[in-house]
């Protein structure tokens, strides 16, 4: 991960966005690996073949933890979006733009 840190807002919000996709990929298998553990043990499943779904989650979880880093100086995130790192301060997400029109309430 240390091809992200790089000095430029562009840089560190390109890293910043392929870190979240990364992160929202990693989010959708621990899910569906804890749905898969959830309705196999229900069902009294009790299988060496089991036991993937959980080594799995194990690996997933902690690729999610490594990945979530800040991509100025690799500070662990923590919060589910932020827009500045607490570590060093940098802007994650782009600004949102300017309504072209005026925005509501401008006549």
């Amino acid at each position: 991960m240390a091809d992200d840190r790089r000095s430029g807002p562009e840089t560190i919000q390109t890293g910043y966005r392929r870190r979240r996709k990364r992160h929202a990929v990693a989010s959708l298998a621990i899910v569906s690996l804890v749905l898969t553990l959830a309705v196999s043990l229900s069902a009294g499943v009790q299988s060496f073949w089991l036991w993937w779904p959980a080594g799995a989650l194990a690996v997933i979880t902690a690729l999610a933890y490594w990945n979530w880093r800040c991509p100025a100086c690799g500070r662990y995130l923590g919060n589910l979006d932020p827009q500045y790192c607490a570590g060093c301060g940098a802007r994650l997400s782009a600004p949102d733009p300017a309504p072209r029109d005026g925005g509501p309430g401008v006549g």
